[in-house]
């Protein structure tokens, strides 16, 4: 099933454009809630890209995200709690084009880039929070293909959340 007739919140300036996502000036965050907090979620980015996959989000202070910049091929995984940012790990090979997920259950995240697996580990922090979604940092920054996807079945009813080539601007509310 999908997340209709659940709505993207928005802030900043995305905007649609060449079948992505785009940020105007500044930047820009689009989260939506898919009612559980064991989630898988991906993201691709093109190239002369500065972007974050979020997921656990509970506000600006207080969620789980991997930090990706294609200009010095850097990424990097933190919780961020209270404001504060705790980075988990950090490495290189970012590179346009690349698909990268999180995937957490309970206390265990995941990280990958494409098929590989980058990052492991533990943490409970902002464990219940049921928010996905992407920050987009700067005027050139884009993203395509962003999806979510409930790892826990509750009565063989699973949950899926898109934004991809076929998505328009309303159905993330730009």
């Amino acid at each position: 099933g999908t997340l209709d007739p659940r709505a993207w919140t928005v802030t900043g300036s995305l905007s649609i454009g060449s079948n992505q996502v785009y940020t105007g000036t500044g930047s820009g965050t689009a989260v939506i809630d898919l009612g559980v907090a064991n989630m898988d979620v991906q993201i691709q980015i093109p190239d002369a890209t500065s972007a974050s996959l979020i997921w656990r989000w509970t506000d600006a202070s207080n969620h789980l995200r991997l930090d990706l910049v294609v200009g010095s091929g850097t990424w990097w995984v933190y919780k961020v709690v209270s404001g504060t940012f705790t980075q988990l790990s950090t490495g290189s090979g970012v590179s346009g084009g690349a698909t990268w997920r999180a995937v957490t259950s309970g206390s265990s995240i995941t990280v990958y880039k494409d098929s590989t697996q980058i990052y492991t580990g533990t943490d409970s922090a902002n464990s219940a929070a049921t928010k996905a979604g992407f920050i987009l940092g700067n005027s050139s920054s884009r993203a395509n293909n962003w999806s979510a996807t409930s790892i826990t079945v509750p009565g063989g009813v699973w949950t899926k959340a898109q934004a991809n080539t076929s998505t328009t601007a309303d159905a993330i509310g730009v």
